[in-house]
C-alpha cells in the first residue's frame, strides 16, 4: 500500500487551486491536476476518492484558514474600534497575501451546488459565534449577526477586488473603512 506524504499533498493541493482557478470546475479534471502537481493519477487517487471530495476537502481546508486566521487575531480583544480594524485589516491582509488562495475559496463558495454537502467550516462557526458575543456583551449594536458579518466583510472583498493604484491609497481606503464600519456598528463613547 502507497503512503501519503505531506510534500505531495501540498503540491496537489496547489494545483487543484491553480486549474480551478484556471480552468474553472468543470475543465478540473484529476488529470490536469495530477500533472499539474508533478505526480500520477494513481497518486491524486491515494488522497482523494474523486474530484468532487478533492474539491469540498480542499474548500473546507482553505476556508478554514481564513477564518482561524481571523478568530485569532481577534478571539480575545474587548475593545470594538480594536475588533472592527482587526477584522477588517486582517480579512483584507489574509486576501491579498493568500490571493489564489482566497480566489479559490471565493469561487467555490459562490457555487451552491459544491458547497451543499461540505462540512460545517468550524472557523466560520467561531467568527459567527465571536460576532454574537460582541453583540450579546454590547460591544456591537444590536443588528442581526448575519448583518453584522456582512457589513464587515463585504465591503473589504469589493475594495480587494479594486484597482487600487499605490500603497497610500490602499490605507486610506482601508482606515476610511474601519471608520465607516465602526461608526455604524459601534455604540458611541
Amino acid at each position: 500500500m502507497r503512503r501519503k506524504d505531506d510534500e505531495k499533498a501540498q503540491r496537489i493541493k496547489d494545483a487543484v487551486i491553480r486549474v480551478v482557478l484556471e480552468e474553472g470546475f468543470g475543465d478540473a479534471s484529476i488529470s490536469k491536476i495530477a500533472r499539474c502537481a508533478g505526480v500520477s493519477q494513481a497518486t491524486v487517487y491515494i488522497y482523494y476518492e474523486s474530484k468532487e471530495s478533492m474539491l469540498r476537502s480542499i474548500y473546507t481546508e482553505c476556508a478554514e484558514e481564513l477564518w482561524e486566521y481571523l478568530v485569532l487575531v481577534t478571539g480575545n480583544l474587548r475593545d470594538g474600534r480594536q475588533i472592527i480594524e482587526r477584522l477588517v485589516c486582517g480579512y483584507y491582509a489574509f486576501m491579498t497575501e493568500h490571493e489564489e488562495l482566497f480566489r479559490f475559496v471565493e469561487q467555490f463558495s459562490s457555487c451552491p451546488a459544491l458547497t451543499s454537502s461540505c462540512s460545517e467550516i468550524r472557523g466560520l462557526g467561531k467568527m459567527m459565534g465571536l460576532l454574537q458575543r460582541w453583540e450579546d456583551d454590547g460591544i456591537f449594536k444590536p443588528y442581526h449577526v448575519l448583518n453584522i458579518f456582512s457589513m464587515i466583510f463585504t465591503p473589504v472583498k469589493t475594495l480587494t477586488a479594486g484597482a487600487i493604484v499605490c500603497r497610500e491609497d490602499e490605507e486610506a481606503l482601508l482606515r476610511e473603512l474601519v471608520h465607516i464600519m465602526q461608526e455604524a456598528l459601534l455604540f458611541r463613547d
